[in-house]
């Protein structure tokens, strides 16, 4: 089955579709905005790639599911956004949740078992200086509450009620960045303006630019062999 998820731009998405064939059949990925913050990050931060990875495919779904839901207001889309469709993408969620968690967990335990001086650093600049109570918050909401409610079947099924777990995702997404890389640059655990102005104004201006380009185009891809399928039970 090709789930949509979002789909990335630049050389990290072709390493995102190779590593995400399945049987031959592509996974588009999610349309994420390709910004500096996530190269940084990824560069930057060798620790965490695995984590970061998954993490970003974690805010592609999520980003998916916002767009579905407002799209659900609207035909066609009212009528062929099943509950099937909805409970393919949040198993999806649950399942990079997982792998979050424990590409997160493998990577500190293993740098813990190490204990090497150029290593656990990483570490230490993230877990004090208020930086704790951060990854506290994020092993809470990053991972326990979406994963039991996700749990959930009759939750993972209802557009409605999902797309509020994904939007509080998306939140924590931003958290999740601003924990690996504030501590580059501040010892002590503190928010400014920019760090909350710039994300939206970057984050607007790449939203208009999708929104426009959705327009744009048909929501139903061209010469879909499956749309006859997902039709047939409105014209029953």
């Amino acid at each position: 089955m090709t789930a949509l998820i979002g789909q990335y731009t630049g050389s990290m998405g072709a390493l995102l579709a190779a590593a995400l064939q399945d049987r031959g059949r592509a996974i588009l990925v999610g349309e994420m905005p390709k910004t500096e913050l996530f190269v940084t990050s990824l560069v930057r931060l060798p620790h965490e790639r695995g984590a970061l990875l998954a993490g970003e495919l974690i805010a592609a779904l999520c980003f998916a599911v916002v767009i579905e839901r407002i799209l659900f207001r609207y035909k066609p889309m009212s009528l062929l956004l099943r509950p099937d469709f909805v409970h393919d993408h949040g198993k999806f969620m649950l399942t990079f949740i997982m792998v979050w968690a424990y590409f997160s967990f493998s990577q500190w335990l293993i740098i813990w078992a190490g204990n090497l001086p150029e290593e656990i650093t990483w570490y230490m600049r993230r877990l004090h200086g208020g930086w704790g109570g951060v990854a506290l918050f994020l092993v809470v909401f990053q991972f326990f509450v979406p994963f039991f409610l996700l749990l959930s079947r009759p939750l993972k099924r209802d557009i409605t009620r999902l797309v509020w777990l994904a939007v509080g995702l998306i939140c924590v997404r931003y958290i999740d960045l601003f924990w690996m890389v504030e501590p580059n640059f501040s010892a002590r655990f503190r928010v400014t303006w920019a760090d909350l102005v710039i994300p939206f104004a970057m984050g607007g201006l790449w939203l208009a630019y999708f929104c426009r380009n959705l327009s744009s185009m048909p929501l139903l891809p061209a010469y879909d062999v499956y749309a006859k399928q997902v039709l047939e039970p409105e014209h029953e």
